[in-house]
């Protein structure tokens, strides 16, 4: 008797399970279906008479034109505007399984280059005013190239670059080490080299206290990130903290976007999975916030942030390489608020910063 009640129960578990978790799944996934509408509609990209024209769409039941692309449109071929090329995308990333203007807006909306070239008057009054100290600065703007996949030339100066910092590149770029200097860089050879090119590039970014002894507080920017504004060093000199770091544009949930870049064939599915079920071992909860690592400030010889970059690295070395599916279980291991930490995404259309494509993306269009 005792079994059959055991049996019932379990088989009572599992029917609920099943019921419920599907339940759950189809709101989610309707949630994530408006959200990838908004996104759309407010993309400029979308022209609804360009494709039922193209595409001979026609109503049936609630389908609207939008719901058809975003389901079904884009597998068969057609395009959500003249405006945009999704199969071209889809060419360049075969093992895409995500709408490829979702694609584009959560991951790859760039413009083609910098923008915003500082002129070579830009440079030379830095280079003059560096010339001119009586004293050595202690603050450092900083950035790390491996294997071509930025063009320092892109940014010779930033936009807005402020003379009382000193700014250093690291690559493994061999002419511009021997030149020693571009713009308004010092060009240093790489101090990591154990591992492969992206995780070396990881380490220089995450190891401040190694690279810069002598400098207090260090700015780490992405080679395709051009500041524009005075906006990042008024948060500092504001704030007063030892971190700060851009926010995610679209997402607050580490579950959410490990689900999105598994998706998307960009990391490898089972050392994400292990990833995955290492952070809810941990107690690590949903919706804690998400930053995007491109624009990264530390007063880096704090104790607490050297502890935090250690642990930080140890994920990125022994887990997946992408820094953004790391650094918000690091954070709440150790303490330290998302939300506190956090300075607006430098990624989404804003007057302070202008990110563009990597040159090795832009390598790689023109090589498919």
């Amino acid at each position: 008797m005792d079994g059959m009640k055991k049996l019932l129960k379990n088989v009572l578990k599992k029917l609920y399970r099943r019921i419920f978790g599907k339940l759950y799944a189809d709101m989610e996934a309707k949630v994530r279906h408006l959200e990838d509408k908004m996104l759309i509609l407010q993309s400029g990209l979308w022209d609804e008479e360009f494709y039922v024209r193209a595409s001979g769409w026609c109503r049936r039941g609630d389908d609207t034109p939008l719901d058809h692309y975003l389901t079904k449109g884009w597998r068969q071929g057609w395009e959500p505007s003249q405006h945009f090329n999704g199969n071209a995308i889809l060419n360049a990333k075969p093992d895409l399984q995500i709408n490829p203007l979702v694609y584009f807006l959560r991951y790859e909306r760039y413009p083609l280059g910098n923008a915003f070239r500082a002129s070579e008057e830009t440079v030379q009054k830095y280079l003059d005013a560096k010339a001119a100290r009586t004293q050595p600065v202690k603050k450092v703007v900083y950035s790390c190239i491996t294997n071509g996949y930025d063009d320092l030339n892109e940014i010779r100066a930033f936009y807005f670059t402020p003379h009382d910092w000193d700014y250093v590149c690291f690559t493994d770029d061999e002419t511009l080490i021997q030149q020693k200097t571009l713009g308004i860089w010092e060009i240093r050879p790489l101090r990591f080299t154990e591992m492969d090119v992206i995780r070396n590039a990881r380490r220089h970014k995450l190891q401040p206290h190694e690279l810069f002894p002598e400098y207090e507080e260090s700015l780490y920017v992405d080679a395709n990130v051009n500041i524009l504004t005075p906006y990042v060093f008024q948060e500092i000199a504001r704030r007063k903290t030892d971190l700060l770091i851009s926010a995610h544009a679209t997402r607050k949930c580490l579950y959410e976007e490990f689900q999105f870049v598994l998706s998307g064939g960009l990391i490898d599915p089972e050392l994400g999975a292990k990833q995955i079920q290492a952070y809810r071992n941990a107690g690590f909860p949903e919706n804690y916030g998400l930053h995007e690592t491109n624009v990264l400030y530390r007063r880096h010889h704090a104790p607490k942030i050297k502890t935090l970059m250690d642990e930080w690295l140890y994920w990125i070395e022994n887990f997946t390489q992408r820094d953004q599916l790391s650094l918000s279980f690091a954070l709440w291991k150790h303490g330290i608020s998302v939300k506190e930490s956090s300075i607006h995404n430098a990624r989404v259309e804003n007057p302070d910063f202008c990110v563009f494509t990597h040159a090795g993306k832009l390598r790689k269009k023109k090589e498919t």
